[in-house]
Order: structure tokens, then sequence, then C-alpha cells
């Protein structure tokens, strides 16, 4: 067939194109290593666990998409009773960790604040219930239940009757670190990286006593939160390791420097009084491309309520009529957005690119999204399901929707004010919680006359 002619035929089906076929990858092997804590093996709730992922290794990389983190939670149940029974949330482990922190010689290279908050936000929007009571209850400890007064997670080892050390192993992947948004592997030649991890405290973490029970009244737990531990506590790393004459090509076409883009999120805070109309809230956001902020409002509670209410992962509508984001005294968008439930569920989806995605399934429903305020009921009991409302401002004008090394456009706002301007109709007191959501670049420089450190560049 001619050249005319085959522009006249077209492409070749992909049935019968037969050297378009799979490629054999290049030689390597994968391991599977167990990093174990460095500063302890027992961990109680509020205190820091690091973990190291090694460097200087010749040919090795981390395979983070793959590695997760994993624990056994001990507790000792002093008695036969229903009092002592320890649960996790409905999100199970993620309630457990308070903030990640990714250090380089001693250096911060990301710091997600409220990391349980953002966790239980993003599985709200991305996680079925079936997906919560399914896989997820045995690796993470998750569950869920249509009944409010039974919205709990998984039953840690022991069941109401239980006595004596109890101790279940569980595991939790690197979700939302920006090591997990790597669509590359983790060059594993330079210094060593370490992954901090602060445990939430105990009221935070655990759902304890009767509540998920179908007793009238709740009973909190009756054991000691002091002998509740985190051991041990390690990272499952799968480590690839290349054959010379690959690494070699690899380290060619790479000029033996390696750059990273990945996504980060940092978090800011702002309180409400009860009646407040309308809040300025200052973030300090400032970066070369702030691609997406989103906030939610949690409601004040004492350690009981917060026990009762999963305090992590509850959000309200503080009944916000109007939002946006200000940069230097410019609305983004010009037009505020408006607070109705459909608009603020659309808007959300938008920023997130899944307007169009008509089996994307949520744990979202017309009651637990549009929740105003806490209540109280018989025991304590919140009278509702729990609140998963959070509100979207999408700055990206570029991004793809299937390209994964395309274009980011996110906003650059260094050196300028910026600021989440929202308007209620009315409310209670509450905190607000803001996430950035930016792009920040790793550099590793391994040349002969590179630092051999890894870098933050944008």
């Amino acid at each position: 067939m001619s050249q005319d002619q085959s522009k006249t035929a077209g492409a070749f089906s992909s049935m019968v194109n037969f050297p378009d076929h799979k490629k054999r990858s290049a030689s390597g092997q994968i391991d599977r290593v167990i990093l174990p804590a460095v500063n302890g093996n027992s961990f109680f709730c509020g205190q820091s666990v690091d973990l190291v992922i090694p460097g200087n290794s010749q040919s090795g990389f981390m395979d983070a998409h793959n590695s997760y983190l994993r624990f056994k939670i001990n507790y000792n149940r002093t008695a036969n009773s229903a009092g002592h029974r320890l649960r996790l949330p409905p999100l199970g482990v993620y309630n457990c960790i308070k903030k990640i922190e990714l250090l380089c010689g001693g250096v911060s290279i990301s710091s997600i604040d409220e990391y349980a908050k953002l966790a239980c936000l993003v599985l709200d929007a991305d996680q079925s219930i079936s997906h919560r009571n399914g896989s997820s209850s045995v690796q993470y400890g998750m569950g869920s239940s249509d009944d409010a007064d039974k919205n709990v997670g998984a039953e840690l080892d022991g069941g109401a009757t239980g006595t004596g050390l109890q101790e279940t192993q569980l595991c939790l992947s690197l979700l939302m670190t920006p090591l997990f948004g790597s669509s590359k592997y983790i060059p594993l030649f330079g210094d060593e990286l370490r992954l901090r991890i602060t445990l939430n405290d105990f009221s935070s973490s655990f759902i304890s006593g009767t509540r998920g029970t179908t007793q009238a009244n709740d009973t909190t737990f009756a054991g000691l939160t002091s002998s509740v531990t985190f051991s041990p506590f390690e990272m499952v790393m799968y480590k690839v390791t290349m054959d010379d004459v690959p690494l070699a090509m690899i380290k060619a076409n790479a000029g033996d420097q390696y750059t990273l883009i990945l996504n980060d999120y940092t978090n800011s805070k702002g309180q409400l009084a009860a009646g407040d109309t309308s809040s300025v809230f200052n973030t300090g956001f400032s970066y070369t491309s702030l691609s997406r902020v989103f906030f939610a409002f949690y409601p004040a509670l004492t350690d009981e309520r917060r026990r009762i209410a999963d305090s992590e992962r509850h959000k309200i509508t503080r009944n916000v009529t109007d939002y946006c984001f200000n940069v230097s005294g410019k609305n983004i968008p010009s037009q505020k957005l408006q607070g109705d439930a459909a608009t603020v569920l659309t808007e959300n989806k938008c920023s997130l690119r899944l307007l169009g995605d008509f089996q994307h399934d949520t744990a979202i429903d017309a009651t637990n999204f549009n929740i105003a305020t806490y209540t109280d009921d018989v025991g304590g009991r919140a009278a509702d399901k729990t609140g998963t409302r959070s509100y979207d401002i999408d700055l990206e004008s570029l991004k793809n929707y299937s390209d994964e090394n395309g274009l980011y456009s996110g906003i650059s706002t260094i050196g300028k004010t910026t600021s989440v301007q929202v308007n209620y109709s009315g409310g209670g007191a509450c905190e607000c919680n803001m996430w950035a959501e930016h792009q920040i670049g790793l550099s590793l420089d391994m040349s002969p006359t590179g630092s051999r450190t890894w870098k933050v560049i944008v």
C-alpha cells in the first residue's frame, strides 16, 4: 500500500497493528522493606513517630504508591465491661493522625496539619459507603451505618466482653502526602528523607464506651487513655532496584538530576463566634502555584462531645450564603459562589474535574450534606448523621483531564495578601479549617558538582 493509499484507508485497527504491543521492562527487582520507627517502639496518643526513608542507595527507588504505614493499636481491657470497649471512628485509622511532615536534613519540605480532618474530608467526597464497610474495614478499620447512634468504625479486638491486653493490626496508605502524589518513583540516591507522624489525641482518635450500641445512654471509656499505645509502628516500603545498564540509561537521560512536581497541602484556621454573619479569614497562602482552596466548618465541642460527634469528620454548613477567595483585593471568582447545597456540590465537582462523571461515588447524601449545626440527643448522641459539607474554590485554569504529566497553572500568591471571605445567615460558634492545594518541586542533583541533597524549587 502506498503512502497516499494509507492516508485514504486511514489508520490500522489496534486489533491488527502487530508492531504495537507491550514491551518488556528494563531489568530490575522489587523488595519489600520494613522501616521501623527510629525514635522508639511504643507511642501514646499525641506523640510523634519518626520514620526514615534511607538514602545513599546506588540504584534504588521508592514506589510510594505501594508503600504504607503499619501499626498495632494496643489497649488494656481491665474489666469485663462494655464500658471498656474501644472503637475507631467511621474513617478508621485516618482519625489517629494529627500531622504529617516530610523533612530532609532537618529542614521541613512539607507539613500537613489537621491531617485527619483533611483525609476525612477527601474520603467523604471520594469513597462510597459500601467500600467503607467492605475492604476498607479490614485494612483501615473503617465502617458506617445509616443509624446515627451506630455511626462508628471497626471495633478493636476484645469486643464487649474481652479482658486483658488487646491488640489490633491496621494499615494506612500515605494518602494526600506529596510522596504519594508522585507520578514517578522517588530516587533514593541522595540524603535520607524523614517522615514525622504526629498522633492525634485520644478524644479525636477513638469512639469509646457504649457509643455505637442501642443503649439509651452512652458510657465513656472506663479504661485509662494512657494505656492505649501504637506499637510497633513501621513503614512498609516497596523499593525498586535497577540493574546497571538500565540505571546508566536512566541517569544519562536525566543528566543525573531528578525533579519531581508534587501536590502539597497547607492548613490555616479561623474562629467564628455565635451569631457572626461575615468572616474574612487571612490565610497566609503564599505559593508560586496555588491550584485550589477548600474549607469546612467544625463545631466547637467539649472532649465528651468530640468522642460522640467524630470531631475530625463532622462538618456543618454554618448557613453559608456566599463565599470566595481574595488575592490582594481581587475576588476569585469575581462573583461570589452561592452557598446552596446544589451549587456548592457542583462547584466542588468542577474543582475536581468530575462534573461529567455520573459513576463517581461518594459518602455524601441529602441529609449529611445539609447539617447546619450540632445538636445533642438522648445520652448526648448527635441527633443527625455526621456532616459532610465542604466548600471548594478552583484556581487551576489549565488542569489536564487525563495527562498526569501535563501543564499546571495555579495562580501565584507570592508577596500577596490572601483570604477566604464568607457570609452567613447565622449560626453557632465553630472553627473554620482551610487548606491550600499547591504544587512544589523537589530536585536532587547527583552530578559531580551537585549538592546530592533534596531541594525545594517551586
